[in-house]
């Protein structure tokens, strides 16, 4: 639950400050990173491939990247070429995608297919256990393009700040 509520926390951060122009409803923030073989993520690959313009997003991008590495989530991904995590905020949602590349389209296509089934799975599973995190993954879209494969949480900040609250709940 912890890395849920941590990483909620972070979406948080980034629907209500450091935007570099509050007047701004919109930013964005690239970052690259590779996976370890244990679904860890070496905070030596973390680097910044295109600025938000504010540190704090900047840093707030780096600290997902932590807590995705910490929960070990991507070990299905480990020893993979280097990744991106793309956050932003347009119309008061907030996205975290992440982006792996594939040998291939077609690897791009199956990995896809598999993680929705692996996805469509756990959300099944934690609908009465964990309902709030079955809806968290109900907001999370794979898609592929080509080699890459992308999976975008895009949940309203409204959404988020509720989600957040009854988790503090608990």
């Amino acid at each position: 639950m912890t890395p849920i509520k941590e990483i909620l926390s972070k979406v948080l951060d980034i629907c209500n400050s450091g935007r570099p122009d509050p007047a701004l409803n919109s930013f964005s923030v690239a970052v690259s990173f590779e996976v370890a073989a244990d679904g860890s993520i070496p905070t030596s690959t973390i680097k910044i491939v295109k600025t938000s313009g504010s540190v704090t997003i900047d840093k707030t991008a780096h600290e997902v990247l932590s807590l995705l590495g910490e929960s070990h989530l991507l070990d299905m991904l480990g020893g993979r070429r280097p990744d991106t995590l793309e956050i932003k905020l347009a119309d008061n949602t907030s996205h975290l995608a992440v982006g792996f590349l594939a040998s291939t389209a077609e690897e791009a296509r199956s990995k896809s297919d598999t993680f929705r089934f692996m996805l469509g799975v756990v959300k099944f599973a934690q609908k009465a256990r964990d309902p709030l995190l079955s809806e968290l993954l109900d907001h999370v879209t794979l898609k592929a393009e080509d080699k890459t494969i992308t999976a975008d949480l895009a949940l309203p900040c409204s959404r988020a700040s509720e989600m957040l609250q009854m988790l503090k709940s608990k």
